[in-house]
């Protein structure tokens, strides 16, 4: 059930992003135990409960997933998002595809793509920026070998064409 809050946590970190809403006329949303498709709020509370997408100041989800989660300061645990943009990420047992962000902060968490000024904890990636850089220079690369290498062969069909012609003009 989602609900409107503005009371301090006394936590640092969500009272400064209730101040930053209070600022900019954003408010608190707290979910448990329920799904939305969209939140848009200074400040995103979220305990098993699901989100298509989320942009807020900061967001802090607990046992939820969600699709797209875009936030100054995004914290989670035992959780599961789609894409992460953040500026601050901290992420405990969590697993997101894609984590675009200034700082991440993570204990246990698996990913595919990090994309990441500052990495501290144990993250299992597929792919980093330049490992992905990488790859992608390596493929294209095959490729358009691939494509030489296969031009340079005359066609079977177009190879009969010509013998056929040749035979025609004596």
């Amino acid at each position: 059930m989602a609900e409107s809050e503005r009371e301090p946590q006394h936590n640092p970190l969500e009272d400064v992003a209730a101040a930053a809403s209070d600022s900019l006329h954003g408010q608190t949303v707290s979910l448990t135990g329920s799904a939305t498709r969209r939140v848009d709020a200074g400040q995103v509370k979220m305990q098993a409960s699901s989100a298509g997408s989320i942009k807020s100041h900061a967001a802090h989800l607990e046992n939820s997933a969600a699709g797209l989660v875009t936030a100054g300061s995004v914290e989670t645990h035992d959780s599961a998002i789609g894409l992460t943009f953040g500026r601050e990420v901290h992420l405990s047992e969590s697993a997101t595809p894609l984590i675009v962000a200034a700082k991440v902060e993570a204990a246990e968490v698996r990913t595919v793509l990090l994309a990441s000024g500052k990495v501290q904890g144990n993250v299992q990636a597929v792919f980093t920026l330049w490992s992905a850089l990488a790859a992608g220079f390596g493929l294209g690369a095959a490729l358009i070998g691939l494509g030489q290498l296969l031009s340079r062969r005359v066609p079977a069909s177009k190879a009969a064409s010509q013998r056929t012609n040749a035979a025609a003009k004596k």
